[in-house]
């Protein structure tokens, strides 16, 4: 083979092998094909063994890539090295030498068609190799791991198939691997994790299958991890989170599972967290507020539940947060308010409710904001037109498909400025059901310890779980048999619809794991019977075990006193009249607690604050007195002057929500359900609803 390459001319080639294929009547089949492969190329006049300037190995290596990728000397260039009697490779097209060696070889967008030799595997002097955006195909030579001085391997953007060869680990020198835009199959080996040079990998836009190798952790002077459109599996592995150098984690649109690593709000440099597009569950990790360096995160297109860290707001540095298309729950936190270089906040396709937080208003860099197909109510505040920045050409405000109102025409006319002409992203687009909305938030269970009301009595009694989270309900419970022993029950299921009750299957378990003992599983003992709850409201109702009778339950307080003081702080929510669906929201602030000796009274409280009816808004003062006899709740009755009403609401308060029902003493016909959220508490601190 060495020799035919010292022929000097294609002709004596073709002569060569026709007199052996000839002479050679059964000639083995990759024989035949090389015979046929050399009768087809192009005829060129080059002859390495004329060549000066390099290694006659580094020239032939180049040769067979030029008939490997039907391209005599990448001909786009003044006095090629394919020239008759040339003696000299160095001054080819995309070809740089140093110290009479090939030092770097850059043929991107060259029109190369054909597949990469192992011979450049030769090429030992070579410090950059860059032969992206072209038509090869074929597999990525391992021999290209002999090339230890190697720096950059940049092969994006051609058809390249098959593994990324485990032999580039031995590259030790090399800092930026790029192998994006092709059709690489097979797992990351493992073995990268040896390029301990590497600042840049990228491995997007193939096939590449299995688990992200935790091995990667290894690269301590990795910068960007690009690892998106594959089809990864697994976890994302915690041992990235040790990258100390890490600016870039890029994920996106694999099959990745599991929790969100809460230790990334740790790492000291990260700034880019792509991890959308998988199938990623669980709750958004409080601790990416810790820090100091992130300016994007996009985790939309997930199965995340649970509510929107406050903690999101210690962001300062954020320009880019998009949580859209999840499970998530509860209200906007009004921490938001502090993100003042945020640009876009995406929110849609959620199942967050309450009021948008006036403190929106203080995003001045804002320019676009999607809160569309989620369970948001009330009148949007008057801060939204402080959003200056919403005037350029790729602004973008989408707010339908919820239950938003607005009073004040300066925030209709901002609203109607922001969205399409026909409104089909604004307040006339409010397409969902809001009375269900409200009455689902009203009889939906808040998440925590429940208890039954007879047996608080200062003793232990009975207490259990209740958990929801995207509309499933769990419930555990554990107590004790009559013989004494520990036992457990567990039980789940969907929370109906149009139906305040629910009836589950209630499973009995024994034993397990118990403190300074190794791990040892709970027996199943089979079905304890069925368990109905029912809730009059989020925070009360009643339970009917197997075998005895209903019982009154409400969720267990704990941390605010009852009293007054319980109130203190500040409230928002709606209601929706019962008959006409006319909707309420209100913004209520308790500052003050005063003591009184009237009968049947206990204490009261004072606030002042807005409420929206009828499409005006009013600044009202409110009382609200604790009336005597009221159970083991706080229970308030409260009045307010409002359009010349009397309005008066009962309700009653756990940590952070308020139930009840609101009235008007000089119309019959407003009769409405009330439901609240406690959004600060009396030092002023932010409450984080469940």
């Amino acid at each position: 083979m060495r020799w035919i390459y010292n022929f000097g001319n294609q002709p004596q080639k073709e002569q060569y092998c026709q007199i052996l294929c000839t002479s050679m009547r059964r000639l083995p089949a990759i024989l035949v094909a090389f015979c046929v492969a050399v009768g087809s190329q192009t005829s060129r006049a080059f002859d390495c063994g004329n060549v000066v300037d390099v290694s006659q190995i580094e020239c032939l290596a180049l040769d067979t890539l030029s008939a490997n990728t039907n391209v005599a000397g990448w001909d786009d260039t003044s006095g090629g090295w394919n020239d008759a009697g040339d003696t000299t490779v160095c001054d080819a097209y995309g070809v740089t030498c140093l110290a009479g060696g090939i030092h770097k070889l850059k043929l991107q967008e060259n029109g190369l068609v054909g597949t990469l030799p192992p011979e450049l595997g030769n090429l030992e002097n070579l410090h950059e190799l860059q032969i992206n955006r072209n038509q090869l195909s074929g597999g990525i030579p391992p021999e290209l791991g002999k090339l230890t001085d190697l720096e950059r391997l940049v092969l994006s953007s051609n058809g390249l198939t098959g593994p990324i060869p485990s032999e580039l680990s031995s590259l030790h020198n090399l800092w930026q691997l790029f192998l994006i835009f092709n059709q690489l199959s097979g797992e990351i080996p493992s073995e990268l994790g040896k390029l301990s040079s590497l600042t840049d990998l990228s491995l997007f836009l193939n096939q590449l299958t299995g688990p992200i190798p935790p091995e990667l952790a290894n690269l301590t002077n990795l910068e960007r991890l690009w690892l998106e459109e594959n089809y990864l599996t697994g976890n994302i592995p915690v041992a990235l989170t040790t990258m100390s150098n890490l600016k870039t984690l890029w994920l996106t649109n694999n099959q990745l599972t599991g929790t969100i690593p809460s230790a990334l709000g740790d790492m000291p440099s990260l700034e880019v967290l792509h991890l959308n597009k998988n199938q990623l569950t669980g709750s958004i990790p409080r601790e990416l507020g810790n820090s100091n360096t992130l300016s994007h995160i996009r985790l939309e297109t997930n199965q995340l539940f649970g509510s929107i860290p406050a903690e999101l707001g210690n962001l300062h540095d954020l320009f880019w947060l998009d949580l859209g298309h999840n499970n998530l729950t509860g209200l906007i936190p009004s921490s938001v308010g502090r993100l003042t270089n945020l640009a876009v906040m995406n929110l849609n396709n959620n199942q967050l409710s309450g009021s948008v937080p006036p403190q929106i208003g203080n995003m001045e860099s804002l320019q676009g904001l999607y809160l569309y197909n989620n369970q948001f109510s009330g009148d949007l505040p008057d801060t939204m037109v402080n959003l200056t920045n919403m005037d350029g050409i790729h602004s973008d405000l989408r707010i339908q498909n919820n239950c938003l109102t607005e009073s004040n025409p300066k925030v209709r006319a901002f609203i109607d400025s922001k969205s399409s002409p026909t409104d089909i992203y604004g307040l006339d687009n409010q397409r969902i059901d809001c009375a269900s909305v409200l009455v689902k938030n009203l009889l939906t269970p808040v998440n925590g310890l429940w208890s039954i009301v007879k047996e608080d009595n200062g003793r232990p009694g009975r207490g259990f779980q209740l958990e929801t989270q995207n509309d499933v309900l769990v419930l555990t419970v554990y107590g004790y048999t009559r013989s004494g022993d520990a036992k457990w029950w567990l039980a789940a299921g969907a929370l109906p619809i149009d139906s305040n009750e629910i009836t589950l299957d209630l499973g009995h378990y024994s034993g397990g794991t118990s403190f300074g003992m190794e791990h040892v599983n709970a027996l199943y003992l089979g079905s304890q019977g069925r368990v109905t709850l029912r809730f009059d409201r989020s925070t009360s109702g009643e339970i009917c075990f197997p075998d005895e009778s209903c019982k009154a339950i409400h969720a267990f307080k704990f941390g605010w006193a009852d009293s007054a003081s319980a109130l203190l702080g500040n409230w928002v929510g709606t209601a929706v009249d019962r008959v006409s669906e006319e909707l309420f929201a209100f913004d209520l602030e308790f500052t003050d607690v005063r003591n009184f000796r009237n009968p049947g009274v206990i204490d009261e409280v004072v606030g002042f604050g807005n409420v929206i009816y009828q499409g005006n808004q009013s600044s009202v003062d409110v009382v609200c007195q604790r009336i005597v006899d009221s159970g083991n709740e706080p229970v308030f009755t409260c009045t307010t002057e409002l359009s010349g009403e009397t309005l008066q609401f009962a309700f009653d308060v756990n940590n952070n929500g308020m139930a009840g029902q609101l009235y008007s003493l000089t119309d019959d016909n407003v009769d409405a359900d009330l439901y609240g959220f406690r959004i600060t508490s009396e030092n002023g601190r932010s409450i984080q609803p469940n």
